[in-house]
């Protein structure tokens, strides 16, 4: 009786390491993400197709010669993997590309906040491929979320097409995110974080490289890049912190609690995202936007307290 109680302990024990765990590197992650904007704002030279490509390039190298270095597997091994991991980088390559170039049209704060639309997709994604069930308290914590979010992003009434252009982008960044969380989650047993991250980051290079070549033959003399010692430190900013750093730590955390608890915490790169904006760029915080922050982390607090644990 006393061996039975011990091992339940144990497990239980256990169970809560695992979620204490992936709370933390969820928010280590968001920390990582949230400059990224600026990162990216710094590398406005450069055109926002070639920086996610460079982003991808850059972090799928340094994950397969650490796997080298640590004679990980890394590699495909049959024409599946290939496929699966394929599609994986398609979302990828999706996501950040679809993220980087809305930041060419619209406000910082629209496309972090229209990104992190992404929970609301991570849980039908989730309901229908891994048939997670999203408690109450959660479906309460999604819209207290998002009404600090939308709190804090206020009513913009500087309208163009081309802002919009920049939320439709910001928009299909988060729901392809939502779908690269859930796939994330769905094959954490299958594969491992490292193969996972470098062959996803590596086919989502090949996609935008082709693209970006497409475009360019297509339409010549409309692409064009500059480059300087600060766009490049930019660039490079951006794929070591937030690319490589920021999305292990959230895949890393999706591999021990639910993707849509994950997907809450890293809206809080909305949050962050604008502290950043208002410390470098001197963009002054609103009454409204204080709000917004203390109303989001409220939801954020509500699902951690209300998820299951498990």
């Amino acid at each position: 009786m006393s061996d039975n109680v011990d091992h339940a302990s144990a497990e239980t024990g256990s169970h809560n390491g695992q979620f204490l765990t992936g709370i933390l590197c969820a928010a280590a992650g968001v920390l990582c993400f949230a400059p990224g904007a600026l990162f990216i704002r710094m590398a406005a030279g450069i055109d926002p197709l070639e920086i996610t490509l460079h982003r991808m390039a850059i972090a799928s190298v340094a994950i397969f010669v650490f796997s080298l270095f640590y004679k990980s597997d890394a590699g495909a091994k049959s024409l599946k993997e290939c496929l699966e991991l394929g599609s994986f980088g398609m979302i990828a390559a999706v996501h950040f590309g679809c993220f980087v170039a809305s930041l060419s049209f619209t406000f910082v704060s629209h496309s972090l906040a229209l990104c992190y639309t992404a929970p609301i997709f991570a849980a039908l994604f989730s309901r229908v491929i891994l048939s997670e069930k999203c408690t109450y308290k959660q479906i309460w914590a999604i819209v207290v979320t998002f009404a600090g979010i939308f709190i804090l992003v206020g009513f913009e009434p500087l309208i163009s097409k081309r802002v919009l252009f920049g939320d439709f982008l910001a928009l299909i960044s988060g729901v392809s995110l939502g779908l690269y969380h859930t796939v994330s989650r769905m094959y954490r047993d299958k594969y491992t974080l490292l193969k996972y991250k470098a062959n996803a980051y590596l086919f989502a290079s090949i996609y935008l490289f082709i693209v970006l070549m497409v475009l360019r033959f297509s339409f010549s003399g409309s692409f064009g890049s500059v480059y300087s010692a600060y766009s490049i430190a930019g660039v490079a900013a951006s794929a070591i912190l937030c690319t490589l750093a920021g999305h292990a730590l959230i895949n890393f955390a999706l591999r021990r609690v639910s993707t849509v608890l994950v997907s809450l915490i890293t809206t809080q790169e909305v949050t962050g995202g604008i502290i950043f904006a208002m410390i470098f760029l001197n963009e002054k915080l609103s009454p409204a936007s204080f709000a917004g922050i203390a109303v989001s982390l409220a939801g954020i607090t509500l699902v951690i307290l209300g998820a299951e644990k498990k």
